[in-house]
């Protein structure tokens, strides 16, 4: 089977954490740090993941395998043996952590510690010394243990905030695509067509390496908008031969496509300030085309004109949507 590789959704990270924030009473501190570096891993979280891989990475073996297997958890691998880098700044934490009044580093994994802690367990049989010499190392594991247990429940939580933000978020954002597509396919189903045209104009304008050929696919790509934007004008607001000039005076001929939106909104929807938000949002999304055009003709700016083309053509879309909208959620204002 071909294709790329399949990624795990939001969803499914966020189950993942839940589970994890579930089962972390009853399961054993090691498990948790396992599932939350997967989680991290999951996320491009590449501090997190280094850092809580410490605290399980055992002592001994190979070094230059063990350095191998804890670099496949970073997403950029060619930081790894940046001094100043992610890295080198997650070891530093834990040797920090770890280290002891004497300056020595109690490196432990925390699956060791927690078997030491079930099976050595101080006994008054022992000599007075050696007891309380097993008591302060007990101690010492106790809060290795207590602040590692802390770490991985902070980032669990922090995770379930971020996650569920951008699950809720997708769901929003999925609910208005679907509804502006079916807005879309309903009454102006060729501006559907040329969407899909613009975005792949953008998607090529990205991949350019030449800022001249970037700059012709953004020109392509904001045409494209252009078109759109009209052809749903022309569908809520058609050019006619009886009605060429507004109260005010402004042209509603073909090309006048802006004047005629602003005339459509004007006699289509009752609620002031709705009206006016709308105003707004196609006055903001011309004076970006024009901002676009003119970046896009300077090859120093053809980064910065692919972002904005971008938000051109995603701001395109929800008026698009609003203006369509309107045909069903307003009814006119009284004469």
């Amino acid at each position: 089977m071909t294709g790329s590789t399949p990624t795990a959704s939001t969803a499914d990270v966020l189950r993942l954490i839940q589970h994890a924030l579930d089962e972390f009473e009853t399961v054993p501190l090691e498990a948790s740090i396992r599932r939350a570096i997967r989680i991290a891993n999951l996320l491009g979280e590449t501090y997190a993941a280094l850092r809580l891989s410490y605290e399980l990475k055992p002592t001994g073996g190979h070094p230059a395998a063990n350095a191998d297997m804890t670099r496949r958890l970073m997403a950029d691998p060619s930081g790894w043996d940046d001094r100043t880098g992610v890295a080198q700044r997650a070891l530093d934490e834990f040797m920090n952590e770890r280290r002891r009044p004497d300056g020595l580093i109690t490196s432990h994994p925390i699956g060791l510690i927690e078997f030491w802690q079930r099976e050595r367990v101080p006994t008054e049989e022992l000599a007075p010394l050696q007891y309380e010499s097993q008591m302060s190392w007990q101690l010492e594991m106790l809060e290795i243990h207590s602040r590692a247990r802390h770490k991985v429940f902070t980032y669990l939580c922090g995770w379930e905030r971020q996650v569920t933000f951008a699950a809720n978020q997708n769901d929003a954002l999925a609910a208005v695509s679907r509804r502006v597509d079916e807005l879309l396919a309903l009454r102006a189903p060729d501006a559907l067509d040329r969407f899909n045209v613009a975005f792949r104009r953008l998607r090529e304008a990205a991949a350019r390496e030449s800022a001249v050929e970037s700059g012709e696919e953004l020109s392509q790509a904001l045409a494209s908008c252009r078109r759109i934007l009209k052809t749903v004008v022309d569908y809520v607001q058609p050019a006619s031969p009886e009605h060429r000039v507004s109260d005010d005076g402004h042209e509603l001929t073909d090309s006048h496509y802006k004047n005629r939106l602003v005339e459509f909104l004007r006699k289509r929807v009752a609620s002031e300030s709705f009206r006016g938000s709308l105003g707004k949002h196609a006055e903001s999304l011309f004076q970006r085309f024009t901002a676009v055009d003119e970046l896009a003709s300077k090859a120093v700016h053809a980064s910065v004109a692919i972002v904005e083309a971008d938000f051109c053509a995603l701001a395109t879309y929800t008026l698009a949507g609003e203006v369509l909208a309107v045909l069903e959620l307003e009814t006119p204002p009284e004469a």
